[in-house]
């Protein structure tokens, strides 16, 4: 073979790839794990900044009693359940807005651009505050109705903060799917999923600490008593779905690693 046909060394040797090589794309988990935890940090404390102003806080309606014949203005069970509702659905339609705002720019950052997360920024906002603001008016009233069948009232906490929660996470990892990865369905479900997992996991030490570092505070209610314990609830819960969401890139991406094809000699 003359030595002149031999390829040089600036120039790529051919190579050959798969389909299942052209299918791996997008960040790897490290940075997307890191920004997407830094991001729920802080969509958690600002969603509890929000949370602990007026805008927070619905006061129920005062209506008219009869008692013994007396009649007296006060609050009642119906009143007060009402506005408990429509307080969760403010706060954490705040809490899924901001986290989804959040994870769809870190996303973006992973990827290495910010303007390229505008779109899932506010995709994942629109979807957080709409999971956020609307789970209330079905889960608050449900676990009103629940404590008094089931006699494990830890049990009825779980079912109503893991629905609320648990619908935020799935909302705002499609946030973190599409700032990542442009818009892969398949990453983007794995994102969805392991957002949700991430929300329930979140859930359950919530419930299981709350208790135990505040017991005074009644963390098993929609919103606890405590301003402690309900920036102890946004954190938890942030950071576990932001967890559960970024594990979806738990696969590096792949770079034509199948074996080069050799050039056959002439």
């Amino acid at each position: 073979m003359n030595p002149t046909d031999a390829a040089s060394p600036s120039e790529p040797s051919p190579t050959y790839t798969s389909p299942r090589g052209r299918l791996a794309a997008g960040p790897s988990m490290t940075p997307v794990m890191g920004l997407a935890l830094l991001a729920a940090l802080v969509a958690g404390l600002l969603a509890w900044l929000v949370g602990e102003t007026p805008f927070g806080t619905v006061r129920p309606s005062r209506v008219w009693i009869n008692t013994l014949g007396n009649l007296n203005l006060s609050t009642t069970h119906d009143t007060e359940l009402k506005a408990l509702t429509a307080s969760s659905a403010r706060v954490y339609g705040a809490f899924g807005l901001l986290l989804g705002l959040t994870l769809g720019l870190a996303g973006a950052l992973a990827r290495g651009g910010i303007r390229s997360g505008l779109k899932p920024a506010l995709i994942g906002a629109i979807l957080g505050a709409i999971a956020g603001g609307a789970l209330p008016f079905l889960a608050v009233p449900l676990h009103d109705s629940l404590r008094t069948s089931i006699p494990d009232e830890t049990l009825a906490s779980i079912m109503m903060h893991g629905l609320i929660w648990g619908t935020i996470g799935a909302a705002v990892s499609v946030a973190l799917g599409l700032g990542a990865e442009g818009g892969s369905r398949r990453r983007v479900v794995a994102c969805i999923a392991g957002g949700v997992i991430g929300a329930l996991v979140g859930t359950a030490v919530y419930e299981v600490v709350g208790a135990m570092a505040f017991p005074l505070d009644e963390t098993g209610e929609a919103i606890s008593k405590s301003s402690a314990s309900r920036l102890l609830a946004r954190l938890i819960v942030g950071l576990s779905i932001a967890l559960g969401a970024s594990t979806a890139f738990s696969e590096s991406r792949r770079r034509n690693e199948d074996p080069v094809a050799p050039t056959p000699e002439v």
